[in-house]
């Protein structure tokens, strides 16, 4: 008959081999969602074969509602077409929009700039996708709170990924192969400028996140733009922003 000592290392033993059956299963979805993202950011900077700068508003639904990967493609009329990532083999997260501007009609029927929304994704698999980027800002902040924003750029290609996260000590961070990514965009490496400009307005000057004294222009943190030194010198803000 076992003995109670016996049946303690049976059950340990068990739960053991449970626990690592878990953390396996969970690194084969992790590898799994990492090489997903990778398959979809390698065809940056267009999804479903529609890049910005594209024209057909109707013919852009069609493409996405016939590529396999996305999915809930929802227009609700105006600027955005909406779409969500979905996969059979493996649980992925996310999703992102085609942008329209207006053409000679009045029309919002031109793609302005292509959104990416892709909760959990890493700088690590991102690089691994699109390569290391050639120019970055990156800040920090504070208005609620602490608060860094990062700005990754591939200006010939019309990509950027987009940090922004709060934190108690925003002048100490660095980037690294785990910061977690906010946004990718897409747009016209001829329009670089004019994207950076429109949303540095929108997302810093504007955004009551950060605060930012009223002398404070668009062209103040375009100067801050710096060439990228590598990941492995885990870069951290240029400038600091809590004038207040």
């Amino acid at each position: 008959m076992p003995t109670r000592k016996s049946l303690f290392f049976v059950i340990l033993a068990l739960v053991t081999l449970f626990m690592l059956w878990l953390l396996s299963d969970q690194r084969q979805k992790a590898g799994a969602r990492s090489e997903y993202y990778t398959n979809v950011l390698t065809q940056a900077p267009c999804v479903a074969s529609i890049c910005p700068g594209y024209i057909g508003r109707q013919q852009a639904k069609e493409n996405l509602s016939n590529t396999i990967g996305l999915k809930r493609v929802v227009d609700n009329g105006g600027a955005p077409v909406s779409f969500t990532f979905t996969s059979h083999e493996v649980p992925v997260r996310g999703g992102g929009a085609l942008i329209f501007t207006i053409d000679s009609h009045d029309n919002f029927d031109i793609v302005d700039w292509i959104y990416l929304r892709i909760p959990g994704l890493s700088l690590d698999t991102a690089f691994g996708a699109l390569g290391e980027p050639d120019q970055f800002l990156f800040l920090s902040g504070c208005g609620f709170g602490g608060r860094v924003h990062s700005r990754l750029l591939y200006p010939s290609r019309g990509v950027e990924i987009v940090i922004d996260y709060a934190t108690r000590s925003p002048t100490s961070q660095g980037l690294g192969k785990n910061t977690p990514i906010s946004s990718i965009n897409y747009f016209s490496s001829a329009k670089t400028m004019e994207h950076l400009l429109q949303s540095l307005r929108q997302d810093i000057i504007d955004s009551a996140a950060f605060d930012l004294l009223p002398s404070v222009t668009e062209a103040d943190l375009i100067d801050e733009i710096r060439p990228w030194p590598g990941l492995d010198a885990s870069p951290t803000p240029t400038a600091d922003y809590c004038p207040r």
